[in-house]
Protein backbone atom coordinates (compact mmCIF):
# COMPACT_ATOMS: atom_id res chain seq x y z
CA UNK A 1 0.00 0.00 0.00
CA UNK A 2 1.73 3.42 -1.30
CA UNK A 3 -1.25 5.87 -0.28
CA UNK A 4 -3.95 6.04 2.97
CA UNK A 5 -6.18 8.45 3.59
CA UNK A 6 -7.95 7.78 7.24
CA UNK A 7 -9.18 11.55 7.04
CA UNK A 8 -11.92 12.17 9.33
CA UNK A 9 -12.27 9.23 11.68
CA UNK A 10 -11.72 10.87 15.08
CA UNK A 11 -7.79 9.59 14.63
CA UNK A 12 -6.25 10.51 18.04
CA UNK A 13 -3.21 8.34 17.49
CA UNK A 14 -0.64 7.39 14.76
CA UNK A 15 0.12 3.96 16.83
CA UNK A 16 -0.85 1.07 14.24
CA UNK A 17 0.21 2.63 11.58
CA UNK A 18 3.78 1.16 11.61
CA UNK A 19 3.50 -1.66 9.80
CA UNK A 20 3.51 -0.32 6.21
CA UNK A 21 6.67 0.07 4.90
CA UNK A 22 5.82 1.27 1.22
CA UNK A 23 3.74 3.88 2.41
CA UNK A 24 4.28 6.97 0.58
CA UNK A 25 1.59 9.26 1.03
CA UNK A 26 -0.80 9.43 4.72
CA UNK A 27 -3.68 11.79 5.02
CA UNK A 28 -4.96 12.39 8.63
CA UNK A 29 -6.54 15.39 7.80
CA UNK A 30 -9.82 16.21 10.07
CA UNK A 31 -9.10 13.93 12.89
CA UNK A 32 -8.27 14.19 16.82
CA UNK A 33 -4.67 14.22 16.54
CA UNK A 34 -3.45 16.19 19.60
CA UNK A 35 0.16 14.41 20.76
CA UNK A 36 2.62 12.68 18.52
CA UNK A 37 2.90 10.30 21.01
CA UNK A 38 3.89 7.59 18.28
CA UNK A 39 6.15 8.42 15.52
CA UNK A 40 5.50 5.11 13.25
CA UNK A 41 8.67 3.34 10.93
CA UNK A 42 7.94 4.71 7.41
CA UNK A 43 10.89 5.10 5.68
CA UNK A 44 9.02 5.70 2.04
CA UNK A 45 6.66 8.24 3.63
CA UNK A 46 7.04 11.42 1.68
CA UNK A 47 3.71 13.48 2.00
CA UNK A 48 1.25 13.90 5.68
CA UNK A 49 -1.49 15.63 5.67
CA UNK A 50 -2.20 16.46 9.24
CA UNK A 51 -4.43 19.32 8.33
CA UNK A 52 -7.58 20.24 10.78
CA UNK A 53 -6.11 18.57 13.73
CA UNK A 54 -5.90 19.42 17.77
CA UNK A 55 -1.76 20.12 17.29
CA UNK A 56 -0.77 22.10 19.48
CA UNK A 57 3.05 23.42 19.51
CA UNK A 58 6.51 23.00 17.63
CA UNK A 59 7.31 20.00 19.96
CA UNK A 60 4.87 17.99 18.54
CA UNK A 61 5.71 18.66 15.10
CA UNK A 62 9.63 17.92 16.09
CA UNK A 63 8.56 14.66 16.68
CA UNK A 64 8.21 14.38 12.83
CA UNK A 65 12.01 14.47 12.01
CA UNK A 66 12.52 11.13 11.68
CA UNK A 67 10.33 10.36 8.80
CA UNK A 68 13.61 11.17 6.85
CA UNK A 69 12.31 11.25 3.14
CA UNK A 70 8.92 13.29 4.03
CA UNK A 71 8.91 16.10 1.41
CA UNK A 72 5.45 17.47 1.81
CA UNK A 73 3.67 18.37 5.41
CA UNK A 74 -0.09 19.81 5.83
CA UNK A 75 -0.26 21.69 9.20
CA UNK A 76 -3.32 23.95 8.20
CA UNK A 77 -5.91 24.40 10.68
CA UNK A 78 -4.28 23.48 13.99
CA UNK A 79 -3.43 25.12 17.06
CA UNK A 80 -0.28 25.75 16.33
CA UNK A 81 -0.81 27.12 12.75
CA UNK A 82 -2.48 29.83 14.52
CA UNK A 83 -0.22 30.01 17.58
CA UNK A 84 2.99 30.73 15.02
CA UNK A 85 0.56 32.54 12.34
CA UNK A 86 3.13 33.80 9.41
CA UNK A 87 6.58 31.86 11.30
CA UNK A 88 5.12 28.42 11.04
CA UNK A 89 7.00 27.75 7.93
CA UNK A 90 9.83 28.22 8.99
CA UNK A 91 9.60 27.49 12.44
CA UNK A 92 8.62 23.71 10.79
CA UNK A 93 11.38 24.03 8.37
CA UNK A 94 13.94 24.42 11.25
CA UNK A 95 12.78 21.75 13.02
CA UNK A 96 12.46 19.33 10.76
CA UNK A 97 16.01 20.09 9.08
CA UNK A 98 15.28 22.12 6.11
CA UNK A 99 13.99 19.11 4.04
CA UNK A 100 10.33 19.94 3.01
CA UNK A 101 9.58 20.79 -0.73
CA UNK A 102 6.25 21.85 -0.03
CA UNK A 103 4.20 23.07 3.06
CA UNK A 104 0.71 23.43 3.63
CA UNK A 105 0.09 22.92 0.03
CA UNK A 106 2.91 25.43 -1.09
CA UNK A 107 5.91 25.09 -2.66
CA UNK A 108 8.67 25.94 -0.04
CA UNK A 109 11.07 28.48 -1.76
CA UNK A 110 15.10 28.66 -1.59
CA UNK A 111 14.00 32.36 -0.06
CA UNK A 112 12.20 30.24 2.55
CA UNK A 113 14.65 27.94 3.47
CA UNK A 114 17.24 30.92 3.74
CA UNK A 115 14.99 33.00 5.89
CA UNK A 116 14.59 29.88 7.92
CA UNK A 117 18.17 29.09 8.16
CA UNK A 118 19.04 32.99 9.09
CA UNK A 119 16.42 32.69 12.16
CA UNK A 120 18.30 29.23 12.99
CA UNK A 121 21.67 31.26 13.33
CA UNK A 122 19.99 34.11 15.03
CA UNK A 123 18.68 32.10 17.71
CA UNK A 124 22.29 29.49 18.11
CA UNK A 125 24.10 32.96 18.37
CA UNK A 126 21.54 34.25 21.41
CA UNK A 127 21.41 31.80 23.22
CA UNK A 128 25.89 32.38 22.90
CA UNK A 129 25.47 35.26 24.03
CA UNK A 130 22.89 34.01 26.99
CA UNK A 131 25.24 31.11 27.96
CA UNK A 132 28.19 33.51 28.02
CA UNK A 133 26.61 36.06 30.45
CA UNK A 134 25.13 33.21 32.64
CA UNK A 135 28.84 31.68 32.71
CA UNK A 136 29.88 36.01 33.54
CA UNK A 137 27.78 36.13 36.16
CA UNK A 138 28.37 32.62 37.65
CA UNK A 139 32.00 33.79 37.40
CA UNK A 140 31.88 37.31 39.30
CA UNK A 141 29.99 35.30 41.73
CA UNK A 142 32.20 32.87 42.61
CA UNK A 143 34.81 35.28 43.04
CA UNK A 144 32.68 37.59 45.50
CA UNK A 145 32.20 34.19 47.81
CA UNK A 146 35.96 33.96 47.18
CA UNK A 147 36.65 37.36 48.40
CA UNK A 148 34.59 37.18 51.65
CA UNK A 149 35.59 33.85 52.59
CA UNK A 150 39.33 35.62 52.32
CA UNK A 151 38.53 38.56 54.23
CA UNK A 152 35.83 38.14 56.72
CA UNK A 153 33.85 41.32 58.32
CA UNK A 154 35.34 41.76 61.81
Amino acid sequence: MENLSINENEVASLAGIENCPKLKKLSLEKNKLEKIDVVPKLPCLEELNLGANLIPNMEEVAKLASLKNLKSLNLAENPVAEEKGDDLKKETLIVLDFKLKVFNGEEVTADDITEAKALKEERIEAEKVRLAEEEAARKEAEAAAKEAAENPAE
